[in-house]
């Protein structure tokens, strides 16, 4: 029986193993074959597929690794966690290298010892997207929280840094963004923000930034 120790998840992987083994979680945890489906429906997912395969091309492999994610199975006070294989954080740099057809993808693992933890900020602002573009669940129903998946989820920040969203939750009232992004680079991530919005016809207004918000609760 094939265990993830028989399994090479770490530096560049073949591309073909990553697909076959391992789920995305995003968008909503399909197959592969669906999931690049989804995205590239989706103008704001298509876009983005778009810049990273661009970058491929020109670079031959993203300097950011994929989070490959590995949980085994597990009964916990009559609960069963079936076993999970999924990528934490890097889909679409998967879907833009299956449509360039490359062999290789540069992972890591995801929670492993010893890896430095991501640096967290969390955004918070009002959105208004009573005049913005439509999301991929169109004009009437989609909300704030739609465009921020589809407009800021993910984005190149600078030469060196790509900022993913983890979570997002929030209303008309205010929307309230997590993302990994160095520290130091929050003043370029609060223009980038803004710039995104302006670019779909959205009004934002940014009202905080922290810094490792969870931090304090885990000291």
């Amino acid at each position: 029986m094939l265990t993830v120790d028989d399994i090479d998840w770490e530096g560049e992987v073949p591309l073909s193993s990553v697909m076959f083994h391992w789920r995305p979680v995003y968008p909503h945890g399909g197959d592969w074959e669906d999931t690049v489906r989804v995205l590239l429906e989706c103008p704001g997912e298509h876009a983005l597929v778009e810049i990273l395969r661009g970058e491929l091309r020109k670079n031959g492999r993203f300097n950011e690794p994929i989070y490959l994610s590995y949980s085994p199975r597990e009964e916990d006070d009559g609960e069963v966690y079936e076993e999970s294989w999924t990528v934490g954080n890097g889909t679409h740099r998967v879907v833009a290298s299956y449509l360039e057809g490359v062999d290789t993808i540069h992972a890591t693992r995801l929670n492993d010892d010893g890896k430095p933890e991501p640096e967290y900020l969390d955004l918070e602002m009002t959105l208004d997207i009573s005049g913005a573009s439509p999301t991929c669940e169109g004009d009437i129903e989609s909300d704030e929280l739609d465009f921020v998946m589809d407009y800021l989820r993910s984005f190149r920040l600078d030469d060196e840094t790509w900022v993913e969203c983890g979570t997002a939750s929030g209303n008309s009232e205010g929307v309230s963004i997590f993302y990994y992004c160095p520290h130091e680079k929050r003043d370029a991530l609060a223009a980038m923000v803004l710039d995104l919005c302006e670019e779909q016809h959205a009004k934002a207004v940014i009202t905080s930034i922290n810094i490792d918000p969870f931090k304090d609760e885990e000291d």
